[in-house]
């Protein structure tokens, strides 16, 4: 109920919202937070909070995800776990059109992604992106399809990004990471990762374990 009142607010630009909680939308409807004709464009924290099950079945119809689109806004600190979603177009897990670069710090887990053009694990389009982390992530499509983000603009990139477990399939313009014509990436560790059903993969399970003891020990 909270989710939704927040969810009516989206045309004050101030407002900054947090997570105080997990949520789990188990046979409930999700609202987006915001889309293409109201789109975000405040700043939703985390808090490092979980929002799961959440489904998105809307096959004929673009810009879809837990934000719609978000022109000025930003998604961070957050855990996105079990999230079924289908579109169009502009289709993504987090955001189906993110256009201001973004420290996202955000991970995806359990979920599953597909649609036409511009369909990625995160982010169906977006600029410059950073910190995301995707586990069992699975995204389908047919053009600017990526893991992370469908379609990356021109002289944009992502990086720091780790993709696990996961798999992108699309006909045109796919990447394992960040699809489309300019889509680039750098600093990334990929694990068991599938591009077109080939193996995407340049990291061991090594290499992730001594990456995540550096930054549990603070380093």
């Amino acid at each position: 109920e909270d989710w939704k009142k927040a969810t009516a607010m989206l045309t004050n630009t101030t407002y900054y919202f947090k997570l105080t909680k997990d949520l789990d939308f188990s046979n409930k409807k999700f609202y987006m937070f915001g889309s293409k004709s109201i789109p975000f464009k405040g700043i939703l924290d985390g808090n490092n909070k979980k929002i799961s099950s959440v489904t998105l079945n809307l096959e004929k119809s673009s810009y879809i995800g837990l934000s719609g689109c978000a022109s000025s806004g930003i998604i961070k600190n957050i855990n996105i776990d079990k999230f079924i979603v289908k579109g169009d177009s502009y289709v993504g897990a987090l955001t189906g059109e993110q256009r201001v670069d973004i420290n996202a710090s955000a991970t995806i887990t359990n979920s599953n992604v597909s649609g036409n053009t511009y369909v990625g694990g995160a982010y169906g389009t977006a600029r410059i992106v950073s910190y995301v982390v995707t586990d069992n992530v699975n995204v389908e499509g047919t053009t600017s399809i990526g893991g992370i983000v469908g379609e990356g603009g021109y002289s944009k990139y992502t990086s720091n990004t780790i993709m696990k477990n996961s798999k992108v399939t699309g006909t045109s313009a796919a990447k394992a990471i960040s699809g489309g014509q300019y889509g680039s990436s750098k600093n990334y560790l990929l694990l068991n990762v599938k591009l077109n059903d080939e193996d995407a993969s340049n990291s061991t399970l090594e290499m992730l374990e001594d990456i995540n003891g550096l930054e549990a020990a603070g380093i």
